[in-house]
């Protein structure tokens, strides 16, 4: 194996480390997420505006 090479495995092992841990992270963002959602809803009162609302644009729909 040349050193080019060498090195190419090198990042591409770093990289692949590097998304492994960045998985994590946003795994653990979006549990906290859906629990905070989670609670929101349970403590929002029930004439509250909704949090999201759909809206219309040109024939296609985005939430706000």
């Amino acid at each position: 194996m040349d050193a080019q090479t060498a090195r190419l495995l090198a990042y591409r092992d770093l990289m692949i480390e590097n998304l492994t841990r960045l998985r994590r992270h946003l795994d653990t963002l979006q549990a906290e997420l859906l629990a905070l959602d989670a609670q929101t809803r349970a403590t929002a009162s029930p004439t509250a505006a909704p949090a999201v609302r759909t809206v219309a644009v040109a024939g296609r729909s985005r939430s706000s």
